[in-house]
């Protein structure tokens, strides 16, 4: 089998990555997905969809205690 390795990606694809995932997810006013793209060195595509998923559900239960 045949690997191939892909670097992770800049601030500027994770940016791109973290718009993509975050569609159809509503988000606060404030959220700045450039901040979080800098903030996330070495992460990877999925690491990023990750952390919005994992955002998204702790929203989700903090909105359900309420």
């Amino acid at each position: 089998d045949r690997q191939v390795q892909v670097d992770a990606p800049d601030m500027k694809g994770r940016e791109q990555i973290l718009k993509v995932h975050a569609k159809g997810k509503p988000m606060a006013k404030g959220v700045d997905l450039a901040v979080l793209a800098r903030k996330t060195p070495g992460f990877t595509g999925a690491d990023l969809a990750n952390v919005l998923n994992e955002a998204a559900l702790l929203t989700a239960r903090v909105d359900a205690k309420k």
